[in-house]
């Protein structure tokens, strides 16, 4: 059975927007507890359908949660793990 690293890992060999999400979670300085779809999907060069989709697979592998967007709220990610902790080593 795969860990989740090992899952994340087989998915950046394999999906063009989770090599990108990788590789912007290595470009940030700063650490975060969410990250809004909008602002993951410009910065990977990702469509916004994409993201979500990521996102959701990220939930499923134990990352975080992934909350949809409703009464004025943009769809976002809360991270269970240090985001910069996810990228590195891949």
């Amino acid at each position: 059975m795969n860990s989740p690293r090992d899952s994340l890992s087989q998915l950046t060999r394999c999906s063009k927007s989770a090599k990108g999400f990788v590789l912007w979670l290595n470009k940030r300085a700063r650490r975060t507890h969410i990250t809004k779809v909008r602002v993951a999907s410009q910065n990977m060069g990702s469509t916004y359908t994409e993201t979500i989709a990521l996102f959701k697979l990220l939930e499923s592998l134990g990352f975080g949660t992934f909350i949809e967007g409703r009464r004025g709220y943009e769809s976002r990610i809360a991270w269970n793990v240090d985001i910069k902790s996810i990228a590195q080593g891949l």
